[in-house]
């Protein structure tokens, strides 16, 4: 399984822009099942208008062939236009990656079914 993949929010922004755009991102992200050791990064251009909203977000890379690749791809998208408006941030577009490691070693997972 190859896919070009950047998952990981970097920002033409200040390192604090691009910290926070990175924890909004996250706290709106359903990470699909199947991800739990992470794949790559993934990277996306994210175009921001002067209030915050995002105007268009494009994955920057191959078009996955494998189909859960591809929906990851989709719901980190789906989880950059949930969280609009962001603060602080540059207007225009910007380059984030997004890695799905950040959420993990930060929030270990709760065993619903013990």
């Amino acid at each position: 399984m190859r896919a070009l993949v950047a998952i990981g929010l970097s920002l033409s922004a200040s390192a604090a822009s691009a910290a926070d755009l990175k924890e909004q991102i996250y706290s709106c992200w359903s990470v699909p099942a199947g991800f739990e050791q992470g794949p790559p990064p993934l990277s996306f251009d994210v175009k921001l208008d002067g209030s915050g909203a995002v105007q268009d977000v494009t994955f920057i890379g191959e078009k996955p062939s494998d189909p859960t690749v591809e929906k990851l791809i989709r719901s980190s998208s789906l989880a950059i236009q949930r969280c609009s408006p962001y603060v602080a941030v540059k207007v225009g577009t910007q380059r984030v990656t997004l890695d799905l490691r950040d959420i993990l070693d930060a929030q270990p997972e709760i065993d619903p079914l013990k």
